[in-house]
């Protein structure tokens, strides 16, 4: 699980020496792959280790499940709402029917 093993050894020397051969993909590749991170993290860390900045190579920390949701699923609403609705529509139903309005 991302966040509980520590980096492979080394890594940060290779992500280096890929930057300093002008291979900022690999460079990006080798992060993302040993640390778990999106891609977007992963080339947001190393155009920081390009400016000078000490090359973070924490996990990115795992977000808890949303409550009983699949990857991608909407939560939905409740129906009271639409129980509301259709009992007003009864209800306007049922005016309509019994005085005869137009």
């Amino acid at each position: 699980m991302p966040g509980d093993a520590p980096p492979p050894p080394g890594l940060e020397l290779r992500i280096a020496a890929e930057l300093a051969r002008g291979r900022k993909i690999e460079a990006v590749k080798l992060l993302r792959e040993a640390c778990h991170l999106s891609l977007a993290e992963a080339k947001r860390r190393v155009d920081a280790a390009e400016q000078g900045q000490a090359l973070d190579l924490r996990s990115e920390v795992p977000r808890a499940p949303s409550a009983g949701l699949a990857p991608g699923e909407v939560p939905r609403g409740s129906a009271l709402g639409w129980m509301a609705l259709a009992a007003a529509a009864a209800v306007a139903y049922g005016f309509w029917r019994y005085f005869g309005l137009p």
